[in-house]
């Protein structure tokens, strides 16, 4: 009981600094990033023996199943979000053209015209 207590500790810790690191404002992302995902493999790690498993944070970290279309959706979203932020904050415009339709009825449309 003793022993389970102390994992149950260990995770709780864990998880705090996870939490903690995920509210700091992320000026250099690559750097944010990469201490997220550090911090997040030390819970999974601190985790693992409290459910019965037994992993390394090597195999945590490598050896995971993470398919390329799941990489490219996040990749995608951050542009994305990043984008509309921009927009938002007023550091950059959304361009549109307004063009004259068949019977000259001023469409609007955005440009560049989506797919």
């Amino acid at each position: 009981m003793l022993r389970q207590k102390k994992s149950s500790k260990a995770v709780v810790e864990a998880w705090k600094h996870y939490l903690d690191h995920l509210s700091q404002d992320n000026a250099n992302l690559a750097i944010w990033g990469q201490k997220r995902v550090d911090l997040f493999i030390d819970l999974l790690h601190k985790m693992a023996p409290t459910v019965g498993c037994e992993f390394s944070k090597v195999e945590i970290s490598r050896e995971i199943y993470s398919p390329k279309a799941h990489e490219e959706l996040e990749a995608h979203q951050q542009i994305i979000r990043e984008g509309i932020v921009r927009i938002l904050s007023g550091s950059a415009a959304l361009p549109v053209e307004i063009h004259n339709g068949p019977q000259g009825d001023g469409e609007i449309l955005l440009s560049p015209p989506l797919p």
